[in-house]
């Protein structure tokens, strides 16, 4: 894994272009060792590489885990986010949550298990999310089952009562449908 800027990574690809179709990155960094600032870092901790849909959606739900998550918050090491000044999640009488990374803004009717939720989602009653990804301002609604899914931001699904992949081929929901 590398970390450099857009404009090296760019300048990189179209080296390695010229030199040949088949010469990779590792190629070109490789062939540059003499004129370039490379570094090698010991990294011990949670690492995610991220270089599909798959390893994103894996790796979102491997930063449940506590000791994963943790291992990110170091103080010599901060990290910076934009704030967001919103209500608590405010989590109803039949609300069931197991094993989740739940964000503040959210609605809370129905049950999430294994499951990320992003700012301002909604789960209405009986709603069912599990093994899932959803991000802010999305609506799950009343008694819709959701399963292995990354549902983009700001989607809702009401009108279709199912959705469910395979953990291995998680499905996608995209940013603003309504399903």
């Amino acid at each position: 894994t590398y970390v450099m800027s857009k404009e090296k990574l760019l300048e990189l690809i179209y080296a390695s272009k010229k030199i040949s179709s088949l010469y990779t990155l590792a190629d070109m960094i490789n062939s540059r060792c003499e004129e370039e600032d490379i570094r090698g870092v010991n990294h011990k901790g949670f690492f995610a590489s991220i270089i599909d849909f798959n390893s994103y959606y894996k790796a979102n739900l491997d930063l449940i885990n506590y000791e994963d998550a943790k291992s990110l918050f170091k103080s010599d090491w901060p990290i910076y986010t934009r704030t967001n000044n919103s209500c608590p999640t405010k989590y109803f009488k039949d609300a069931k949550i197991s094993k989740s990374v739940i964000s503040n803004g959210c609605i809370i009717k129905g049950s999430v298990e294994n499951s990320i939720l992003g700012r301002g989602c909604t789960i209405e009653e009986g709603a069912v999310v599990k093994n899932s990804v959803i991000l802010s301002g999305s609506y799950i609604g009343k008694d819709c089952i959701v399963e292995n899914q990354v549902v983009d931001k700001k989607a809702k699904i009401s009108k279709v009562k199912e959705i469910v992949s395979e953990a291995t081929n998680p499905g996608y929901i995209n940013k603003g449908d309504i399903i």
